[in-house]
């Protein structure tokens, strides 16, 4: 095996200005973020069901017309049908009004807390 031995390496071409140079363009926080998050497939994909989740439980009840308290006795127990997405429960009342408003609570209080914990970050930074 060749042995090294220093008169092998030289330095062929230095100055400060190049050393100090940076090549890559300079990107914010948010926007590093977003790069790493669109090469993340199943983080994307998650972002999505979660998008259409919300977009469901704020527009589900809307748009099925049904509400969360009527009750009808004589449809009771029902499977899936084109009147009733998720069937009913042993009431009458539709499982998927139901679950729409659960979705819709969850989500009211996921914000809250998460806006809670957020401003309480920052009073911690502020003392």
């Amino acid at each position: 095996m060749a042995e090294l031995t220093p008169d092998k390496f030289k330095i062929i071409g230095f100055s400060q200005e190049d050393a100090n140079r940076i090549d890559r363009p300079t990107i914010s926080y948010w926007q590093d973020a977003w790069r790493r998050l669109k090469k993340n497939p199943v983080a994307m994909a998650s972002m999505i069901v979660l998008g259409l989740l919300v977009i469901m439980v704020i527009v589900g009840p809307i748009m099925r017309g049904y509400d969360y308290e009527t009750m009808n006795v004589a449809e009771k127990n029902l499977g899936p049908s084109s009147k009733y997405w998720f069937g009913t429960d042993n009431l009458g009342g539709g499982k998927g009004v139901s679950d729409h408003c659960a979705g819709s609570h969850c989500a009211e209080v996921g914000v809250r807390y998460g806006l809670r914990s957020f401003d309480g970050a920052f009073w911690r930074m502020g003392r």
